[in-house]
């Protein structure tokens, strides 16, 4: 088990990989922006960052509106 925040939650979590976080967390990743450890990441590297206890993750949506 590992604890992470995410966007400012403390979580326990088995999930190894970001991408598995992602996906149990939003169903929808379209215009989803993370960060992690303060740093962006693109979602083609998702599945290859592994969690580790005390991660900082920041889930972003950008919706566009005038």
């Amino acid at each position: 088990m590992k604890t992470i925040h995410v966007n400012g939650e403390v979580k326990q979590i088995e999930m190894a990989s970001l991408a598995c976080l992602v996906r149990s967390i939003q169903k929808d990743t379209s215009g989803l922006v993370l960060e992690y450890n303060g740093r962006i990441i693109r979602e083609a590297e998702w599945a290859n960052i592994e969690l580790y206890d005390d991660d900082v993750i920041e889930m972003l949506r950008f919706v566009g509106g005038g």
